[in-house]
């Protein structure tokens, strides 16, 4: 109710209340790349649906054992197949399919590109390496350096679970019955 009378206080307060996190901010993406990672793995033949990775609580970057990443369970869970898979398998998958790989596919569904929402948001950044790196098998499973917002997030997402149809988001003001 006061909102115009402390525009000035609200734009100048340090915690930047007037700031829109949800299309502005850039986060790590992390575990909510790994549906999309399986999808690349999958599409792209770095896997099938019945090949099974063992996890063995660590994965180590082939011919280079000072590089490895640890599982949450230490002790592994096994054999994974893709809708088993935790973190291990998707490093190896990253590793599989490559960074352009990767890439594409993120790319593809929305990701390090603006949503086309009305009011704007942030481009976001795809993960990337310096020449003679290879950081796809910690960008498979969100780590490596890729920051989205929370919009694209959500709007891969919902890109996933229609089926591979990517919309632009887009502001409503009201949801009504096609009869009203």
């Amino acid at each position: 109710s006061t909102f115009r009378e402390n525009i000035s206080e609200l734009s100048n307060d340090s915690m930047r209340p007037m700031w829109n996190r949800a299309t502005q901010g850039k986060y790590a993406p992390g575990s909510t790349l790994k549906p999309l990672t399986g999808i690349a793995a999958l599409e792209s033949g770095a896997t099938t649906v019945r090949e099974k990775i063992y996890d063995s609580g660590k994965w180590v970057y082939p011919g280079y054992s000072a590089s490895y990443t640890y599982c949450w369970k230490r002790s592994g869970h096994g054999a994974l197949h893709v809708r088993g898979a935790i973190m291990n398998y998707f490093a190896e998958m990253g590793y599989r399919m490559g960074m352009d790989t990767l890439r594409k596919y993120y790319a593809d569904f929305g990701l390090g590109a603006p949503t086309g929402i009305e009011i704007g948001d942030t481009a976001g950044r795809l993960p990337s390496q310096n020449e003679g790196e290879n950081l796809a098998p910690w960008a498979a499973f969100g780590q490596a350096n890729q920051e989205y917002s929370a919009l694209q997030l959500a709007n891969y997402i919902a890109t996933l679970a229609s089926g591979g149809q990517h919309c632009k988001a887009h502001l409503l003001k009201a949801v009504k019955s096609y009869d009203n």
